[in-house]
């Protein structure tokens, strides 16, 4: 009888230590990493995908940047660009956010001196996963743009995180072009910022080609997000439409209202409250 029982104590034992590494291995992204690696090395990239997007939706909940970086190289590999954006832009995000503290609308290191570590070495890890690993796979010519301005941005925030560290007041992108937004050839007078609203306090080129087409500008020195920014930029005397040129702009969060002025003989139009806005800086 007393054999029975420890036995019975025995099962119930290997029973509560399966469900407890059942529980853990749930709420681990590496584990499910795993998962989908032997699901694709027998052939089921079905069953591998779906063990990918579980891992990432546990990344996403434990600010786990050292999970979701390797899963840009599974989504890439296995036809899935958009997914290999957003791990790629959400682990850029998540290490900044371990190392910073935006909550209070300022940039402030956080006290704890391992997550500024960790944010130091998840920057570093996602310009080192672009140029060891991304750059030579297999995408579009778009996510290559893409992920290859990530990365950029990704050093321009290790090098204003050095800058915070010893005190200084960081430059907006340590003496490098800010990444240029429409790229190297897609920005065209009809160019706005809309798509990078939510970059507060970034800054981003645009190239203005000669004899533009004036387009439509709200505000005055702070100018909605779907202004034109050439257009913003003569109004600003920063360039001619004749002309053209390249201007920095710097992301700015959306204003109660836009003021209206004529100037260079371009008159921008007054807007109430608007979602995003940004400024020239050059």
């Amino acid at each position: 009888m007393k054999t029975q029982k420890q036995f019975g104590m025995t099962l119930v034992l290997i029973a509560l230590l399966f469900a407890a590494t059942v529980q853990a291995q749930s709420q681990d992204p590496r584990a499910w990493i795993q998962n989908g690696d032997a699901a694709w090395n027998s052939g089921n990239t079905n069953a591998a995908l779906q063990n990918y997007n579980y891992a990432y939706k546990l990344s996403e909940q434990r600010w786990d940047w050292s999970s979701a970086l390797p899963l840009t190289q599974r989504y890439l590999a296995l036809g899935q660009e958009t997914a290999a954006l957003n791990a790629y832009r959400y682990a850029t995000f998540s290490a900044w956010n371990w190392a910073v503290d935006s909550s209070t609308g300022a940039l402030r290191l956080r006290p704890n001196a391992q997550s500024v570590a960790s944010g130091e070495q998840g920057l570093a890890a996602t310009v080192n996963w672009w140029n060891n690993t991304l750059k030579s796979m297999r995408m579009s010519d778009s996510t290559r743009q893409w992920l290859q301005q990530s990365a950029q941005q990704a050093y321009d925030s290790y090098q204003r995180l050095q800058q915070m560290k010893s005190g200084a007041t960081p430059p907006p992108y340590g003496g490098m072009l800010p990444p240029s937004i429409g790229g190297t050839t897609g920005t065209n007078w009809g160019t706005n910022a809309t798509s990078q609203r939510t970059q507060v306090g970034r800054r981003f080129s645009c190239n203005c080609p000669a004899n533009g087409s004036i387009g439509s500008v709200w505000g005055t020195d702070i100018y909605t997000d779907d202004s034109s920014i050439c257009s913003a930029a003569v109004h600003a005397g920063l360039m001619t439409r004749q002309a053209g040129g390249t201007v920095i702009i710097e992301m700015r969060a959306g204003q109660p209202s836009y003021a209206s002025t004529l100037r260079y003989d371009i008159k921008s139009t007054a807007f109430l409250q608007w979602h995003g806005s940004f400024v020239f800086v050059r």
